[in-house]
Order: structure tokens, then C-alpha cells, then sequence
């Protein structure tokens, strides 16, 4: 579970909208929308989805550590789809876990 310490602080991203829409699309989360700060692309998690598999794998199976994975993926150059998409699947999940916090009282305590 995502630590939850300084709330306030988070940052909470957005799917972005569809290519023709534009980065941002035109959707539209009524009074949510001032919370999000960026955007997740799930068309990339999507592309890269058989990559971010591997990288589960490897790490459930003891292939190699995480510290090995993260300092592999720190390092590669900016355009590395595979890191960008981990970026956004963890966006994703902090932000999705972060909604359900707030909507669910049983979950608070």
C-alpha cells in the first residue's frame, strides 16, 4: 500500500485522451478534476504490458534483484518506453489506491 503520509501533498494524474483528443482530452471528472495534476498515457502501459510482465517475473522468481532492476532502468537513456510505462502503471496505481482512500471509510480506518 502506497504510505500515506503528507495526504495534501500527493500528486493524483489523469488518463490522457485519446490521440486525436490531445494530450489532456476533453474528459472531464466534475469536482475530482482540480485534484489531478498530470497524466498517465495508458496506451503506453498497454504497448509495453508483455515488457512490464517480464520485469514481474523476474522479480517474483528471484531472477533479479530490485535494486538491479531499478538502478538498470534508472540508467537507461529518457526515451526508455519500458521505464515510462512502469512510471505511469505506478502513477496509476498510487492514484487509484489514493481515490479508493478517500471515497472508502472502512478503508481509512
Amino acid at each position: 500500500m502506497p504510505g500515506l503520509k503528507h495526504l495534501a501533498a500527493r500528486r493524483l494524474f489523469k488518463p490522457a485522451g485519446s490521440p486525436e483528443e490531445g494530450l489532456f482530452g476533453s474528459r472531464s471528472y466534475a469536482q475530482l478534476d482540480p485534484l489531478f495534476s498530470g497524466v498517465i498515457d495508458p496506451n503506453l502501459i498497454a504497448e509495453q504490458w508483455d515488457g512490464l510482465v517480464r520485469v514481474a517475473a523476474s522479480l517474483k522468481n528471484r531472477i533479479v534483484s530490485a535494486n538491479v532492476m531499478v538502478r538498470r532502468l534508472m540508467s537507461s537513456s529518457p526515451a526508455n518506453r519500458l521505464a515510462k510505462a512502469l512510471t505511469h502503471l505506478g502513477q496509476l496505481v498510487k492514484t487509484i489506491y489514493i481515490l479508493r482512500f478517500l471515497n472508502d471509510p472502512t478503508l481509512r480506518q
